[in-house]
């Protein structure tokens, strides 16, 4: 029993690092270690792991608030549409089966692995994002990671 509870805290450990480091929720790390390696059904290891992006994401945030980073317009607006696709994904979820949620957890991986070999670029945020020409297509964008998040519990890209 120690052991495999020492396993889940070196587990979220990592997660945590590596979300903290890379600017990931920590799924990525979270989904595979306990449906591949503790045996856990997946419709089980997603909730488990958003739970987890969420402490996560708030623990990152104050450091990124303190440092005066956080665009707190665009942060809210995001935060509400990816909230709503969040329900939606998470009243959604039991209706998707198992194989789909798979499927859809791969395609993620896929992504985020092509996000990161792209060569980085450095990007300076206008002072208002929120009167930005695509607004609505980002807030239609968080929606839908939203949903996704919900379903394979893992975000997609990067900081």
């Amino acid at each position: 029993m120690i052991q495999s509870e020492l396993a889940y805290l070196l587990c979220g450990l990592l997660a945590g690092l590596l979300g903290g480091y890379l600017g990931i929720g920590g799924g990525i790390i979270v989904v595979p270690y306990l449906t591949m390696l503790a045996g856990v059904d997946i419709k089980v290891a997603v909730p488990a792991s958003v739970t987890a992006i969420v402490v996560n994401s708030l623990s990152s945030s104050t450091e990124y608030i303190k440092k005066g980073m956080v665009d707190f317009e665009l942060a809210i607006s995001l935060g509400v549409f990816m909230t709503l696709g969040n329900i939606a994904g998470s009243l959604l979820g039991p209706m998707v089966s198992v194989s789909v949620t798979q499927f859809l957890f791969g395609l993620t991986l896929l992504y985020t692995a092509y996000t990161f070999s792209r060569k980085s670029e450095t990007v300076t945020a206008p002072k208002s994002t929120t009167s930005h020409k695509f607004y609505w297509g980002v807030m239609i964008a968080a929606f839908g990671t939203g949903i996704l998040v919900a379903l394979v519990g893992v975000g997609v890209g990067r900081d």
